[in-house]
């Protein structure tokens, strides 16, 4: 009797394929299967339909306006804006945009300082070189900015730049104030106009002479003070003393 080997719990957990049956099932073939008229016999014809069916002309002509205004974002990294670029290219197989204003494009988009770089990294000027020879460039640079991580931040402001966005903040903060209190004033409460309060009212700072003239007319005619007043009689004459 032939001894079975023991077997190890991994080969004891593994399927046996040599004693389970075949798994996939082939549908049969009908007999009077046919190709229909008008189906799709040639790869270009599938292409056709196909880009006619997903990419209509006006996304077509949406996406090539949006590849040839394309920008590099402020913070945004080479690798990112090359990335971005590129998938808008594979969203629109048939721009039919040519290689070298592929990368015209792409190069007019560009930040001032990654432009500099990239001349820099061609010797001189990007367009010396021939369309694969820039977007290979543009490819390895792209990598090393991903592998390290470059960003560019935004430059720190001056301090004149910076003491003249405080005062314009506060400038228009006063324009603001002065607007809001203006429109709660209160009209006057003696001639009810909006444009002053009660008490800067023009009425009550009339000069008091106006009024004193009027008391001395209801007092009539003053009489001057006399400490030796001359003698009369009683028939209204007067006596020499």
């Amino acid at each position: 009797m032939a001894i079975i080997p023991e077997r190890s719990i991994k080969d004891m957990t593994s399927p046996d394929l040599n004693q389970q049956p075949l798994c996939i099932e082939y549908p049969g073939l009908e007999v009077d299967f046919e190709l229909k008229s008008g189906s799709i016999t040639t790869w270009n014809d599938l292409k056709k339909q196909f880009l006619e069916k997903y990419f209509p002309a006006s996304r077509a002509t949406t996406i090539r306006k949006e590849i040839s205004g394309i920008r590099q974002f402020a913070g945004e990294s080479l690798f990112e804006y090359w990335d971005r670029f590129n998938d808008l290219i594979k969203r629109c197989p048939h721009h039919q945009i040519p290689d070298h204003l592929l990368i015209q494009y792409f190069y007019e988009g560009l930040s001032a300082m990654d432009r500099k770089l990239i001349d820099a990294a061609s010797g001189g000027a990007l367009f010396n070189k021939t369309p694969t020879e820039a977007r290979n460039l543009i490819s390895i640079m792209a990598s090393n900015t991903q592998q390290f991580g470059t960003r560019y931040d935004d430059p720190p402001k001056r301090s004149n730049e910076v003491s003249m966005a405080d005062q314009l903040s506060e400038l228009t903060s006063l324009v603001k104030k002065f607007v809001v209190e203006k429109h709660h004033v209160k009209a006057c409460g003696i001639c009810t106009s909006p444009e002053h309060v009660t008490d800067m009212c023009p009425t009550l700072q009339e000069p008091p002479t106006e009024h004193a003239e009027a008391i001395g007319g209801f007092s009539g005619q003053q009489r001057r003070y006399d400490p030796f007043p001359t003698p009369t009689t009683p028939d209204g004459r007067t006596t020499q003393i």
